[in-house]
């Protein structure tokens, strides 16, 4: 992490940088993103994916379809608007895993795209670690947040449709950082179910 990124991620704002791929419209999108709670309950927040288009800019569906062997893996089908009337539909495979060693006590979210209407490939992944904000002295978690997307169309290398893509990726990170922490402060007892879901999914894992 770049003195400007840390910078911002102490301030509570989203850091993003990107990476150049070859052969693919567009880049890969990393951000790093402070959020004032614990890893446990950020990850648990976002794998309510049920409650995502409440929050998450453009989501407008987003529910758990069967097929899946244990609870921690799971395939999730959105709904995602993507300009004017148009809405692209996505089929992804999601899995949460805990860390251990150097980043122990925090998760990571991975997903890789089953099928879509507008996409030749989507991956991705919300790794939460521990992490002391040290501007506020307020512990919580780092989120990193990183995603790769090469859309289908041909139109998608235009300036205005690659930047808004870039956005997207920002203004998520902001969104669940905004989410979790508004729970952590106001609805306890839904971060209470969201947790233990997460917990019951961990250990039926194999």
């Amino acid at each position: 992490m770049s003195a400007a990124q840390h910078s911002a991620v102490v301030r509570g704002e989203p850091a993003l940088f990107t990476v150049d791929r070859p052969d693919y419209r567009w880049p890969q999108v990393c951000v790093y993103q402070f959020i004032a709670a614990a890893p446990e309950a950020s990850v648990a927040v976002l794998t309510d994916y049920p409650l995502r288009p409440s929050y998450l800019p453009d989501v407008r569906e987003s529910n758990v379809v069967p097929a899946t062997s244990d609870s921690a893996v799971k395939r999730i089908a959105y709904v995602i608007h993507v300009i004017a009337r148009m809405t692209e539909a996505d089929t992804l495979r999601e899995a949460v895993h805990s860390l251990a060693g150097q980043f122990a006590g925090g998760y990571r979210l991975d997903w890789h795209m089953i099928n879509s209407t507008m996409a030749s490939s989507v991956d991705g992944s919300a790794t939460f670690i521990p992490w002391r904000n040290d501007a506020t002295g307020v512990a919580g978690t780092l989120m990193i947040y990183d995603q790769s997307v090469e859309p289908s169309s041909r139109l998608a290398s235009l300036p205005f449709i690659k930047g808004r893509g870039i956005d997207a990726v920002r203004n998520t990170a902001r969104a669940i950082a905004r989410q979790v922490e508004s729970e952590t402060s106001r609805q306890p007892s839904q971060l209470q179910r969201q947790i233990a879901d997460l917990r019951r999914g961990l250990a039926r894992t194999p």
